[in-house]
């Protein structure tokens, strides 16, 4: 049913309760990502975000000691994609090739239907001056198994992210 050339595309969405601005700023700042990036049972000891065209973005996550790892698992890097539309942002994240990627089995990611590269789309959408609706795409998988494993992780990152948003805005009427 799924060959190599065949790709199966995640999307995922959230609508999340900040303005846009600052649900973009989640995603490029290096302090914030460290804050929610990653599973549940995983943390993001180092991000170093430069979203400037041509800029080059470190994430890394690892997973937790209970799980049985403490090894990089993954890195990535992220390009602006596209402008800023009246309404929206887009980012792509990709893995470029020059950069090394971590050996997915000591990383905990299933070999078989996940690629080296598996590029990212991510688009802010403002709903209202208070809420952001967030859609993200990766593609490049071959196998149902390996995409579904991605989206059960990623449908993780965005709940903690949800949760970092909602703390920050009630942190920002403080301060």
């Amino acid at each position: 049913m799924s060959g190599d050339t065949e790709q199966h595309v995640l999307a995922a969405a959230r609508l999340v309760s900040a303005p846009a601005e600052q649900a973009y700023a989640a995603w490029t700042d290096s302090e914030q990502v460290r804050r929610w990036w990653g599973p549940h049972g995983f943390h993001c000891p180092l991000a170093t975000m430069d979203v400037r065209v041509g800029g080059v973005s470190r994430v890394t996550m690892q997973a937790a000691p209970e799980y049985g790892r403490s090894d990089d698992s993954q890195l990535l890097a992220l390009h602006p994609n596209g402008g800023a539309l009246p309404s929206a942002v887009r980012l792509a994240l990709h893995r470029p090739g020059r950069h090394r990627p971590h050996p997915r089995a000591q990383a905990g990611i299933p070999g078989d239907g996940v690629p080296a590269v598996v590029p990212h789309l991510v688009t802010f959408a403002a709903v209202t001056d208070r809420d952001t609706a967030i859609l993200v795409l990766e593609t490049g998988y071959t196998t149902d198994r390996a995409r579904d494993l991605s989206r059960h992780g990623l449908e993780q990152c965005l709940d903690k992210l949800s949760t970092h948003l909602k703390a920050a805005g009630r942190g920002s009427a403080a301060g």
